[in-house]
């Protein structure tokens, strides 16, 4: 069941699910040039339907995600589920799709994996499994049973050629109560 949220002026966040209504919602919050990082289930990814990546990729640039095994929250929140943080940089102006790996998914047989993750598989912790569920078997990422989770997030590399200067401060105003982009 899919919850319908209902917002004046946002009829597009009314039947994209919780986690996303929050993640589209604070990527609207953020200023142009703003960094987001997003901690959410893997279905914002992993998702047959477009619609929440392709928005977010209109919005942002997507920079990156990494895949945290099942089993990530389980010592804190008692909670096992494969999650994602996601990375975005707010774009000035909306643009057009321009990052459409991470947009559309892939069908690898009895599940559907996220394009981002096809190509750059060493971002998942772990390796996707059918495992048994809370309430039905579904496919997670599992990692080792004595993994370091701590010790696998350092190991991430920043990328082939990471951009510089990607993020710029925000700076006050002269007024000191609002905050410009640079």
């Amino acid at each position: 069941m899919t919850l319908a949220i209902y917002e004046n002026g946002r009829a597009h966040l009314a039947d994209i699910g919780l986690h996303n209504y929050f993640f589209v919602k604070a990527l609207d919050q953020v200023r142009p040039g703003g960094l987001i990082s997003f901690i959410t289930s893997r279905f914002t990814m992993d998702s047959l339907e477009t619609k929440v990546r392709a928005y977010l990729d209109q919005m942002a640039s997507f920079l990156g995600a990494v895949r945290l095994p099942v089993t990530a929250f389980k010592k804190n929140a008692h909670t096992e589920v494969t999650t994602d943080i996601i990375f975005l940089l707010k774009r000035e102006q909306p643009g057009s799709l321009t990052t459409d790996y991470w947009v559309e998914t892939v069908n690898l047989g009895d599940y559907r994996l996220n394009g981002y993750y096809d190509r750059y598989p060493h971002m998942m912790l772990g390796e996707m499994q059918l495992e048994g569920g809370r309430y039905e078997d579904a496919f997670e990422c599992v990692a080792p049973k004595d993994f370091d989770l701590a010790g696998a997030l350092d190991e991430i590399p920043a990328g082939d050629d990471p951009p510089n200067n990607l993020y710029k401060p925000a700076v006050p105003s002269r007024a000191g109560s609002s905050w410009l982009s640079p």
